[in-house]
């Protein structure tokens, strides 16, 4: 026989509940559990608590078109979340995923094509009666951060339609080092993963910044390997007195915003989606997100070398033949007169004076010349 005490019961519920759906914006909810003893230890648990939490709600499998696709788990600042058809998710996975190389691999999503004129890309989510699910689409390239943007898709038949923007880069910015067109390919490597991210780079900078505030980090940036200081429920009460700073990065300093050194690069090319229209329809004991674009953006953002090299060459020339009077090639002449053809003159004058080779040259000149005019006594030089 045992006796539970339904206070602590309640508790322990309210604890598992704050961590199965732990975010930035539920971080205040445990400034309840700040000053039980019994939640000290608890760090890198949580992340275990949170994945069985999350494993009774999983989504059904998604639809791109006619094509299944599986749904892949992730781990990040929103949590326990699923995604298909981006080949970065295998890298942010959960502990289960992130421990089993094995199982990671079954759960690689590669880019699915999908004709979205016409009809559109579907995909179905499951689950219960009730609840609301956030979600987002973006670059199969990116994840998803703190700060961005998502959308609620409650119970019944969502359908909605997107717009997408994008930014691509000339060729000439490809030849570019990374110090010079300030922004990076998705195919460079960046610190242990095989490609470059602003989303990631940004959430690590939080968990820098956490680590600096609180001494701790979230236990949702396990996945990106290297954080050994879990946040327990204290830690996580404490970041909840700077959710703010943490979210936007920016911190006011006597009236001034300051932000934070990230030193996150932006990429070279990016596809921004944005809702244009959006229906719910109650039905049925799922939800259900329906997704597509009716119409494409008109506009493409290019983005071009404006100066490169050789307009570098032509603004020297042109500013030196305007203020100087000489062009390019005359200060070239310059240089060669006093660097080659000075160290030229030297060096055969120098040999020249050795054992009279100097005059016995200038009398081969004069024959030399005499032979072409027997008229002249003497040479005109």
């Amino acid at each position: 026989m045992s006796i539970v005490d339904p206070e602590k019961a309640a508790l322990y519920e309210r604890f598992v509940a704050a961590v199965g759906n732990l975010t930035y914006d539920n971080l205040h909810l445990f400034r309840e559990f700040e000053n039980e003893t019994g939640f000290d230890q608890i760090k890198s648990e949580m992340e275990d608590i949170a994945v069985q939490v999350q494993n009774r709600t999983l989504p059904t499998p998604g639809k791109v078109g006619k094509q299944v696709v599986n749904i892949t788990p992730i781990l990040g600042e929103f949590g326990i979340a699923y995604t298909f058809a981006s080949p970065v998710a295998r890298y942010i996975s959960p502990r289960p995923l992130r421990d089993n190389p094995k199982l990671r691999d079954k759960y690689k999503a590669d880019i699915v094509n999908c004709q979205v004129v016409g009809f559109s890309c579907t995909s179905y989510t499951g689950f219960p009666v009730g609840r609301s699910v956030k979600y987002s689409v973006h670059s199969p390239y990116e994840v998803q951060q703190a700060s961005d943007k998502f959308e609620y898709g409650f119970n019944g038949s969502n359908l909605i339609f997107y717009i997408a923007s994008q930014i691509i880069s000339d060729v000439e910015v490809y030849k570019l080092k990374l110090s010079q067109r300030h922004c990076f390919l998705q195919t460079e490597p960046s610190d242990d993963l095989p490609f470059s991210s602003f989303n990631i780079c940004l959430m690590k900078c939080r968990r820098r910044l956490a680590i600096r505030l609180c001494g701790c980090a979230p236990f949702f940036y396990n996945s990106l390997g290297g954080n050994k200081k879990v946040c327990n429920a204290k830690g996580l009460a404490c970041l909840s007195r700077h959710v703010k700073h943490l979210q936007t990065l920016y911190k006011e300093v006597g009236g001034v915003e300051k932000k934070e050194s990230c030193r996150c690069i932006q990429p070279c090319e990016h596809i921004k989606y944005e809702v244009r229209t959006a229906q719910v329809a109650p039905a049925g004991f799922h939800v259900m997100i329906t997704y597509g674009m009716k119409e494409f953006s008109t506009t493409r953002y290019i983005k071009r070398v404006l100066f490169g090299i050789e307009d570098l060459l032509v603004s020297y020339g042109g500013t030196a033949g305007f203020f100087l009077g000489c062009s390019l090639l005359s200060v070239f002449e310059l240089v060669y007169f006093f660097t080659l053809r000075l160290v030229c003159v030297v060096f055969c004058h120098s040999r020249g004076s050795k054992g009279g080779d100097r005059q016995k040259r200038r009398l081969q000149r004069e024959q030399w010349f005499q032979s072409l005019h027997p008229n002249l006594k003497e040479p005109f030089y």
